[in-house]
């Protein structure tokens, strides 16, 4: 999902679907409803973008100091996709190719990643969920001399309605990797959440950039303290439904 999931194994971060929306100017209420309207009839339209390219940075704020997350994805269908992640404590890439999928950490050489070897299966993924902007409380709405990357764009901010969202969750988690447990410890997490977003949408109807604010609780883990932490993200996307070529990488032949 597109927020943070602090947990032992993944730390997800906000990385989404592109979005599109109708041009609207809105001042009032019943103007703000209308674009709402309009934002979740283009949800469901933009659902169906088959390539994309996609850059995210984000410095979340925590019980673990500040890390910094710089991501890069291609996406050329749900069987060909280039990712590469960045942290504090690494590097890590993937490659999807149809059947085969592939791994390398902090640069070295390529692996194929099989169930029988060495290698996890567990890829390191751009995860495109964009489900909470559908519970997105609009607060402003209107035109601006904005320029985003050489693109004329509209702007848009709202709230997360957090309530919302979190009960519409499904019981079960999103994929058989993820644990039960770990998985209702996540959604206590969101629950808690504070999320304020900003789009600017190009004048194609698409979104060229994405801005997520979130403060979230959590525990000192010296004194036990309950404070408040913080994630700042930035998303990127272009390259909306062109030729993207995934290319499978050259591996290292054993005994070289």
């Amino acid at each position: 999902m597109q927020v943070l999931f602090l947990n032992r194994k993944l730390l997800y971060c906000v990385l989404f679907w592109p979005v599109a929306l109708v041009l609207f100017t809105a001042v009032g209420c019943n103007s703000l409803d209308a674009a709402k309207e309009e934002l979740l009839r283009a949800l469901q339209k933009m659902s169906e973008v088959e390539s994309y390219r996609h850059s995210h940075i984000a410095a979340v704020y925590g019980s673990d100091g500040i890390q910094l997350i710089h991501s890069e994805e291609e996406f050329a269908s749900p069987d060909y996709w280039h990712s590469k992640v960045i942290t504090d404590s690494g590097e890590r890439e993937s490659i999807k190719a149809g059947n085969a999928s592939y791994i390398r950490v902090d640069g070295g050489d390529w692996q194929e990643c099989t169930e029988e070897g060495p290698w996890s299966c567990e890829l390191t993924t751009v995860d495109n969920g964009l489900d909470y902007l559908h519970y997105i409380e609009l607060e402003e709405v209107q035109e601006k001399d904005l320029i985003i990357d050489g693109t004329e764009c509209m702007y848009y901010r709202g709230r997360v309605d957090v309530d919302s969202w979190v009960k519409d969750f499904d019981e079960a988690p999103p994929s058989d990797e993820i644990d039960s447990e770990l998985y209702e410890e996540y959604q206590v997490q969101i629950s808690q959440y504070e999320m304020t977003v900003q789009l600017w949408i190009d004048r194609n109807n698409y979104i060229n950039q994405l801005k997520l604010d979130i403060f979230f609780p959590y525990d000192d883990p010296e004194t036990g303290e309950r404070k408040w932490g913080s994630s700042i993200s930035i998303s990127k996307y272009s390259l909306f439904n062109e030729n993207i070529l995934i290319m499978e990488p050259i591996l290292e032949k054993e005994g070289n």
